[in-house]
């Protein structure tokens, strides 16, 4: 396996645009590969998400937390440069639960999933109890046996290099059932030659 079969995969981890940080939300990187894999290279600006604060106070009004909200930076982001895309539940039943990737992938896009990784031998979250934030990671094929997966959260004994790597298709078929995928499907640029993204 070389890099050649993560053609989406960007080369450098935590940086968007040549913006570095310390360390990049899982989502927001892959969503980050899924742009790049139509075409799409103004990922910085598209995925900024806009200011949101969520605060917590007392009954007597005395300030808790100020924070940025969830709701909007993971599960209703709002994306920027005509970007949309959104969160879709994969079917209940493990025999289907891979036909949303299939799809994806069929459409030429690198498809972040947030599976159940408890029983991903792969994954640094294997027999780890559920602790109320999904892992996001990227695949980038589907086959009958294995899926190409990218994924900084691995285990040594894993195997993968540079994030990169396969998984038993096994594994994610079970553990994607009922759980959220990204979609999106190109849109055409506009006249003024930006790329307007992925679209739901």
């Amino acid at each position: 396996m070389t890099a050649d079969d993560f053609p989406y995969l960007s080369p450098s981890l935590d940086a968007v645009e040549g913006i570095a940080h310390a360390r990049i939300s899982c989502w927001v990187h892959a969503l980050r590969d899924s742009l790049y894999a139509v075409g799409f290279r103004d990922a910085a600006r598209a995925l900024a998400q806009p200011v949101n604060f969520a605060v917590e106070r007392t009954e007597e009004g005395e300030l808790l937390t100020l924070y940025g909200g969830l709701d909007t930076e993971y599960h209703e982001p709002r994306f920027q440069r005509g970007v949309t895309a959104r969160w879709e539940t994969s079917p209940e039943s493990p025999e289907d639960a891979l036909d949303l990737v299939a799809r994806e992938l069929a459409r030429g896009h690198a498809v972040p999933v947030s599976p159940d990784l408890s029983g991903m031998r792969h994954s640094e979250f294997y027999r780890v109890p559920w602790f109320g934030y999904p892992h996001t990671f990227l695949v980038h094929g589907l086959g009958p046996d294995a899926v190409r997966a990218a994924d900084r959260n691995t285990r040594r004994s894993a195997g993968f290099e540079d994030n990169r790597g396969t998984v038993p298709a096994e594994e994610l078929r079970r553990d994607l059932a009922g759980r959220r995928s990204w979609c999106g499907t190109p849109g055409r640029p506009p006249r003024t030659g930006r790329r307007s993204g992925t679209r739901c």
